[in-house]
């Protein structure tokens, strides 16, 4: 059973606050990581999403340059670099909220 990292209270039966004190307990901290059914770690997966996400940007940035070039609307790849740019930095947050 996780303990609440409020009161030190223990946290019964799969609830998202504590039972004694009230305070909002992590949900990492009640659902298990499905190793059987995802085998890689969720650092793995934030690491992997940042990675995607910089090629991306790397595409959309060739994208401008190249249309930019010809006289075309590179607005799609405006869109696609904001996208990209916008998943990389959520992936960094969500790779640096399980470190404490």
């Amino acid at each position: 059973m996780p303990n609440c990292n409020n009161c030190g209270g223990e946290v019964f039966g799969g609830v998202f606050i504590c039972n004694q004190c009230g305070y909002p307990v992590a949900i990492g901290n009640i659902v298990p990581w499905p190793q059987e059914r995802w085998p890689i770690t969720p650092r793995m997966f934030w690491k992997a999403t940042m990675r995607v996400s910089l090629l991306l940007a790397l595409v959309a940035l060739l994208g401008i340059i190249y249309r930019g070039k010809g006289n075309f609307s590179c607005l799609y790849f405006g869109y696609l670099l904001a996208f990209s740019l916008i998943a990389y930095f959520w992936a960094y947050l969500g790779s640096r909220c399980g470190r404490r």
